[in-house]
């Protein structure tokens, strides 16, 4: 089964990880696979690719975080890391993943833990905002934080969150809750906008087109 599939920043290449314990990367426009990632143990829960194209990220159920070359495979990093979602920064200079009921920050280059943040609960989800400057966290509920300094910043008070990404201008955050209903957000009142889709059976993944509309 196939965990999650991304195309590199440029389009050209196709990222996907998989319980089978590895992880490709495809030509998008051949469908050929030109590297293959198979020094996992367990299962690969989620993969992340730097906006350089020079680096992929993948988390394993192993309890390792992996940061591999994406041209020739070669292991670069490996971090412990109990979790399920990862994801670079921007300028791909570091990484947050999820670890049980912490989030944390390293850096890519030294493996330094610069950022730990603990909460109340397991943490399921984490991802930056589009200029590397914020973080958005579920766990309990959905919550912003400063990338940098670790303050928080705003936390949606709602149902539990399954899902959140930021829109392309970090402005508005569009969140899938337990109650099945994807609403948009303002990324920085946490007031909720008009709009609120409904009619999946069991949502569990939501993104902003490259627009925003």
């Amino acid at each position: 089964r196939i965990e999650n599939a991304i195309f590199s920043f440029d389009g050209s290449r196709i990222i996907t990880c998989s319980r089978d314990t590895r992880a490709k990367v495809w030509n998008s426009s051949t469908g050929h696979i030109e590297l293959t990632m198979e020094e996992h143990i367990e299962a690969i829960l989620d993969c992340s690719i730097s906006n350089d194209g020079t680096q992929i990220a993948t988390v394993c159920e192993d309890q390792k975080l992996r940061v591999w070359d994406a041209f020739d495979g070669t292991l670069k990093k490996s971090f412990h890391a109990d979790g399920c979602s990862c994801c670079f920064s921007p300028d791909g200079e570091r990484i947050i993943c999820d670890d049980i009921d912490q989030a944390k920050i390293w850096n890519c280059r030294t493996g330094i833990v610069e950022l730990n943040l603990k909460f109340n609960d397991y943490v399921i989800f984490c991802l930056f905002s589009p200029d590397g400057n914020r973080i958005l966290i579920i766990s309990t509920n959905l919550s912003i934080w400063n990338a940098q300094s670790g303050d928080h910043e705003l936390t949606l008070e709602d149902d539990q969150f399954m899902h959140g990404t930021f829109s392309s201008d970090g402005k508005r955050v569009l969140a899938i809750g337990i109650d099945r209903v994807v609403r948009i957000w303002d990324a920085f009142t946490g007031a909720t906008q008009e709009l609120a889709i409904s009619g999946h059976i069991r949502p569990n993944h939501a993104v902003f087109s490259n627009d925003d509309n």
